[in-house]
């Protein structure tokens, strides 16, 4: 019998911040200053059950120095200089490690997975730290010729990345079912062998070039034009530890060289838009533009591999070893898993337009807007095991895999890529009312409708998006992913108003303001998935999909949907084995998003220019409960486990996403 444990956790956060910046100003021609920021901050991020959860640490200082030299009354000159340096870190729970049940003598407890429950144990890959510097050289050079504003500059950043990810040293250890789990009947043990070196020292460049042209042609027309060139460095290792499985079909790794073929130096991205004053009057205006914008490849898109690729990080698995765990046995078993990146790297680029039409409506000092905006992303990077079978073609031009259908390249296991080719769709329109400060009140309202569509939303797993499938369904038909972005959101809505109440009197009376932030969204996708290997591809690194009942609708939930039952599993149906399902990624979606926060300001000069500011803040002032996506798998909704047994918990929702009324009192004193 199964049974469902509710409780209450601590859950830790702490957070020092502080800034601090000066202006000079050191002639009539030259003024610079100086900004620092400290931030250090210690949270229990609870990723798995709560009872494990993970230390995440982060320590950044920024320093921004700027001067700016004018030269004349049209021309000015801007140099800047930036120095970031932060030092993330994720960590298991020092003050209980949970040793006495690990399953390597001398470490903590890793994980372990039993489909249809939460996952015990601290994320697999802690513990992991990293340590970024950031250098930072920019200069901006502007001047007025005629109908002219020119501007041009240069960029050049350079980074430093030292790391430790040692994902898998703890050992994860998995069962296919409830049932098998209560036999002690395992799926698999995963563990990075003893001697694997995790740590790695990257250094890269970036420089980026610009010129743009404001040009007005005749009094109610300007133009923009403008040519930026970016490119980066192929990246180097301190000690040359680069490896890479530069293409499938390769026996091993290649070590040394470059990660990826770097075509960056060819990234021109041209910019056009236009401002048309339509009658002259200022009232009416129309904006437009066009413009490429590319994405370098650099430490966020590649960071993955780089830490987890043989020779240097060999990792493997025991398939149904036997209880208790004996991690030597790891270092006889099969092929070993590996990650790459893509080698013949093609240049990753969005295109992005807009349209949009402005109104003074000429009354209530209102102004109106609408407008069109779209995108679309080319070579985009996403995930997933490469390393699968090489399907039967049946008769009527579908896929089968036999049972005991082999990897394409027996001479490794996983082999988890950052691969190339997807794309992204975005087209939007939005709305809004913006009522400047007149009678004390001021308010603005925004709407947009949003559709984003993609077959993948991110190359670093669920790193980026917590409700999206980490991995691609088909590497080799990256179709079969195409639907709702991760991030699609079909409705925003954000409503802010401020009222200053017309008390007079003395200064004690004076100065209260009220104030209202409201903001709707609409419920984010979410995939259902089988996990495991149902396919039977050989890889269960890339989540499987169920098929979609004919006619059946899974919003119809009989009773009417409710955080126990969000959607109706009954829709879905486990496919032949040796098949990939029909159902659609991304084809559920969760509840929408409701929040209304207030605030109310009493602001009291005191003397000698100082200003005293209190503040109450309150906090979902209507106390209600956002709800979670139904997710009791990383990659999505579970609807069965790989032996086609359906999962008891299939559509219950577990979370909420905001917490409960709160609220704040701040004092702040300006001088």
């Amino acid at each position: 019998m199964r049974r469902q444990t509710r409780g209450v956790f601590a859950r830790d956060s702490t957070q020092n911040f502080a800034m601090g910046r000066l202006d000079h100003l050191i002639s009539d021609h030259d003024s610079a200053f100086i900004r620092y920021v400290f931030d250090d901050s210690v949270l229990d991020d609870q990723v798995n059950y709560p009872a494990f959860p993970n230390i995440v640490r982060n320590k950044k200082h920024v320093l921004t120095l700027e001067e700016r030299h004018l030269f004349s009354a049209s021309t000015l000159n801007e140099f800047r200089f930036g120095f970031n340096r932060s030092k993330p870190s994720e960590d298991i729970n020092p003050l209980d490690p949970h040793t006495e049940i690990a399953f390597v003598t001398g470490k903590a407890f890793g994980e372990l997975n039993v489909t249809g429950l939460t996952d015990l144990g601290t994320d697999r890959t802690n513990p992991k730290s990293f340590f970024s510097d950031v250098y930072q050289f920019t200069d901006n050079f502007s001047f007025i010729k005629g109908r002219h504003a020119l501007k041009t500059g240069f960029n050049f950043e350079h980074f430093k990345y030292d790391g430790n990810s040692e994902t898998r040293t703890r050992g994860r250890l998995r069962f296919r079912t409830l049932s098998d789990f209560l036999k002690g009947t395992t799926r698999d043990f995963e563990l990075a062998k003893p001697g694997s070196d995790f740590q790695r020292d990257y250094r890269q460049d970036l420089v980026g070039l610009y010129v743009q042209d404001d040009m007005r042609v005749g009094s109610r027309l300007t133009i923009n034009a403008g040519l930026r060139w970016e490119f980066v460095t192929s990246p180097t290792e301190k000690n040359g530890k680069v490896s890479n499985l530069r293409h499938l079909t390769d026996s091993s790794v290649t070590v040394g060289g470059d990660l990826f073929k770097n075509r960056t130096k060819k990234d021109i991205a041209p910019r056009l838009g236009f401002v048309w004053d339509v009658a002259g009057d200022g009232k009416t205006a129309i904006r437009g533009g066009y413009g490429l914008f590319y994405d370098p490849p650099l430490f966020f898109e590649w960071r993955n591999p780089i830490f987890r690729s043989l020779p240097f990080v060999d990792r493997a698995r025991v398939v149904r070893p036997t209880l208790p765990i004996d991690p030597t046995k790891v270092a006889v078993s099969g092929p070993s898993d590996t990650e790459s990146f893509q080698y013949d790297l093609d240049p990753i680029y969005v295109a992005q337009y807009n349209l949009n039409i402005q109104r003074d409506l000429g009354f209530w000092d209102t102004v109106a807007s609408v407008g069109y905006v779209g995108s679309h992303g080319y070579h985009l990077l996403g995930q997933g095991d490469a390393n699968i079978a090489v399907p039967q073609i049946r008769a009527d031009g579908s896929q089968f895999f036999p049972a005991g259908s082999v990897r394409r390249n027996p001479n490794f296991g996983v082999v988890r890529s950052i691969m190339q080719g997807f794309e992204s769709d975005y087209r939007g329109v939005q709305l809004s009312v913006i009522k400047r400060r007149t009678a004390n009140l001021q308010y603005q309202l925004s709407y947009t409708y949003g559709k984003t569509m993609d077959n993948r939303s991110g190359s670093s797993g669920r790193q980026e998006y917590a409700n999206g499938q980490a991995r691609t369904f088909d590497p080799y038909d990256f179709n079969k992913d195409w639907g709702r972005a991760d991030y699609d959101v079909r409705h925003n809505f954000i409503a802010n108003a401020s009222y200053e109440l017309p008390f007079k009197g003395n200064r004690w009376r004076e100065g209260w303001q009220v104030s209202m932030v409201g903001t709707y969204a609409g419920g984010v996708p979410f995939s259902p998935i089988i996990p495991g290997d149902p396919d039977r591809d050989g890889s269960d690194d890339n989540a499987a999909r169920p098929n979609v009942v004919p006619g059946c609708n899974p919003k119809k939930v009989p009773g009417g949907r409710n955080a126990n039952m969000w959607f109706n599993p009954q829709c879905f149906s486990f496919p032949e084995l040796g098949t990939r399902g029909n159902a659609k990624r991304n084809s559920l979606e969760g509840p929408d998003f409701r929040v209304v926060d207030m605030s109310l300001v009493k602001q009291t000069p005191l003397t000698n220019g100082v200003l005293a500011q209190v503040r109450v803040e309150v906090f979902n002032i209507f106390n209600r409960a956002n709800f979670n996506i139904p997710a009791n798998n990383a990659d999505g909704e579970a609807i069965f486990d790989d032996q086609g047994n359906r999962l008891a918990d299939a559509g219950k929702i577990f979370s909420t996403v905001t917490d409960g009324r709160s609220w704040q009192l701040a004092l702040r004193l300006v001088f």
